[in-house]
């Protein structure tokens, strides 16, 4: 099951390199030279890969930078240098709590590095990395955060960047020539830079609707009425005039790409099959390279050819699931439901529901190994984006102070039309916030569920805020996670509805989880074994806060699929799957 992830291009688009993993967790570096990457890539098995948050940042020279962090309590990161038929050569370790790395026009340099420290307090601080001595050369530090990055010139002298410092935020110029860091667009706050034609002058930016503007080069800004914020759109790359702007839009758990010009405000969106655009582009010439994936095939890079791609026609949501993944569209108590289908739920022996993390996140229609590694060979997959999902309208609005709100009646309300049409229970997966949610609905509606797995849930927002790191906690508050929602259910905190959950429970956490303390499924366990639910809980040695990314991987989807696979068969809807769950309720506790 081959995934590929993380794309990146190199500056003048000769080189492409992503993350890819023939199994789950087995992650490796593979490269291509561009214009021919049909065939497939380089794997460059020399460089060892912990996990799918490494990055990797190709040269023109043909060389790959991959940088990851180091998987220890004290932070830190790794730099690595690799190439095709060459040993790979360590650069630095560099210690700091998050490193980013970013391309860099002049070939000499091999790239641009941004880092952030969180003592005394938060800093960020951009650095030039070579492959000679000294490696890493600081150019300037400032308070907050620094997110991301381009280019405003073509020799790599003015670097624009987004500075995020005590809840405001200002679009920044760092001049690498003296380290002096000035604001963009001072009179405009809370104005994003997104992108930069560095050919034409021609600024890209974004406010916090997500709406698209241009600053051109005689200082008028601009916003698009077409790219309004309801679409979801951000800018990946730039014709070699700066003329037109090839953007991304979100449809929900599928995106597309246009070709925006923002002399006339015209968007014209191309033709392509249903699936997922990546996150990067290059155009050289007349030819736009973009990674793509579809439900049948993994990510790979596709050529295109705007001025000869015909425009898109609207493709209808199909009646039934394939053997890939397809969309499928549910009725909810506030509009459509959408959900990313592997098989078909009507007729399979087995159906799981399934809940992704974030909350800011979405199942996408890309070919993900998660929801495959989940299907078994009659078990169909229903992987919902209920409200609060990425890539909807008002998905903000629908999490904020809410969570476990919205989104559950959401889940509630696909899984009740499933079991209606089945006449059967079903199993149910939730991963991080996804976790939590579905112990929420496990709660919510006792007699819905033959059996279910939740992997790293925390209690409560609250909870996971006094007990998590400044990522998370930031997290919380830019989504309104602190607040706890309240109703006939009671509060969403998992101690206090762990007694109505009935439904046979794997409980999976990684020991080294920086992200959700492993201290909340151990509470979550014993709260549910007093209860007398019959509970199994799992505590990996060795993963993270995310199981499927590392060596585990294989492990831990083999023992989820085989604990749901283990529900009654024909089990009646209604009827309570927790009463006589197989196997006894004498299951294994493991804990470290």
């Amino acid at each position: 099951m081959l995934s590929r992830t993380s794309f990146r291009f190199s500056a003048r688009g000769t080189q492409v390199a992503c993350l890819t993993a023939p199994r789950p967790g087995d992650w490796r570096v593979e490269t291509w030279s561009l214009p021919s990457a049909a065939t497939g890539g380089v794997l460059l098995d020399d460089l060892q890969v912990r996990g799918p948050n490494s990055q990797v940042l190709p040269t023109d020279a043909g060389r790959v930078l991959l940088c990851q962090p180091l998987g220890t309590d004290a932070g830190g990161h790794d730099l690595t240098l690799g190439a095709p038929a060459e040993p790979a050569r360590a650069l630095a370790t560099v210690p700091t709590l998050g490193l980013r790395v970013l391309e860099h026009p002049d070939p000499d340099v091999l790239a641009m590095a941004v880092s952030t420290a969180s003592t005394p307090e938060l800093t960020s601080t951009v650095w030039v990395v070579r492959d000679t001595i000294p490696i890493m050369e600081p150019v300037c530090t400032v308070a907050g955060l620094l997110a991301g990055g381009c280019w405003l010139d073509l020799d790599g002298r003015r670097l624009g960047l987004n500075q995020v410092h005590q809840g405001k935020l200002v679009a920044v110029v760092i001049d690498l020539a003296d380290g002096t860091v000035i604001p963009l667009w001072p009179d405009h706050p809370d104005v994003r830079l997104l992108f930069a034609c560095p050919g034409s002058g021609r600024l890209v930016a974004g406010d916090e609707s997500g709406a698209l503007g241009c600053a051109e080069p005689d200082g008028r800004m601009h916003w698009s009425a077409r790219l309004d914020g309801t679409r979801g759109a951000f800018p990946l790359a730039a014709d070699p005039t700066g003329e037109q702007l090839a953007v991304r839009i979100d449809y929900g758990a599928r995106s597309g790409l246009a070709l925006y010009a923002p002399a006339s405000d015209q968007v014209t969106e191309l033709q392509l099959p249903a699936g997922t655009v990546g996150a990067t582009a290059s155009w050289v010439g007349d030819t736009l390279r973009i990674p793509f994936a579809d439900g049948e095939q993994p990510a790979t890079v596709v050529a295109l050819r705007p001025s000869h791609t015909p425009a898109a026609a609207q493709q209808p949501v199909p009646d039934r699931a394939s053997d890939g993944l397809q969309l499928e569209s549910f009725s909810g108590p506030s509009g459509p439901i959408e959900a990313v289908v592997h098989g078909d739920w009507r007729t399979a022996g087995n159906v799981v529901v399934a809940l992704h993390g974030g909350p800011d996140s979405s199942w996408r229609l890309d070919h993900g190994p998660l929801l495959l590694g989940l299907a078994g060979e009659d078990t169909a997959v229903v992987g919902v984006n209920p409200r609060g999902s990425h890539g909807y309208r008002g998905a903000h609005e629908a999490l904020h102070a809410g969570w476990g709100n919205a989104d559950l009646a959401d889940v509630l309300a696909v899984t009740a039309h499933i079991t209606e049409q089945r006449d059967t229970t079903v199993q149910l997966f939730g991963v991080s916030y996804g976790a939590f949610l579905a112990t929420l609905a496990l709660a919510a509606a006792p007699t819905a569920w033959a059996r279910a797995a939740v992997v790293a849930p925390f209690l409560s927002g609250p909870r996971l805020y006094a007990d998590g790191g400044t990522r998370v906690r930031a997290l919380l508050e830019r989504l309104g996670g602190t607040t706890t929602h309240r109703d006939e259910l009671g509060p969403r905190d998992l101690a206090h509805v762990a007694g109505q959950v009935r439904t046979p429970l794997l409980l999976m956490h990684g020991a080294a989880d920086d992200v959700v303390p492993v201290a909340h499924s151990r509470e979550l366990a014993d709260q549910l074994r007093a209860a007398g639910t019959p509970v199994e809980y799992v505590e990996l040695a060795d993963a993270a806060h995310d199981p499927f990314a590392g060596a585990a991987a294989e492990a831990a989807l083999a023992r989820i699929r085989d604990f749901l696979a283990d529900a009654p068969q024909g089990l009646p809807a209604g009827q309570d799957a927790a009463v006589e769950p197989r196997g006894g309720t004498e299951l294994a506790l493991e804990r470290r």
